[in-house]
């Protein structure tokens, strides 16, 4: 999505990426909708899409993604 292109270009993105204590990774997949895939420490895996949501959208998802607690890692999917 354009947003999400432009959200990984973001200031947010390089101190979130810079300031935190949990993996992450950052995937490029052809042909389909960027989401954000999280894993908990329990082994819970929660997906949340990202497609057709604005910048401010991602923001909130990946911040409540992040105030979870036990969040070990994330992925984002391009």
């Amino acid at each position: 999505s354009k947003h999400f292109r432009e959200y990984l270009q973001s200031s947010y993105f390089n101190d979130l990426k810079n300031t935190n204590s949990f993996e992450h990774k950052l995937m490029l997949k052809r042909n389909g909708h960027p989401f954000i895939t999280a894993v908990y420490i329990n082994g819970y895996v929660k997906t949340i899409p990202l497609v057709n949501k604005s910048i401010e959208d991602i923001i909130r998802d990946i911040d409540n993604l992040k105030n979870s607690c036990m969040l070990t890692s994330w992925t984002s999917v391009n």
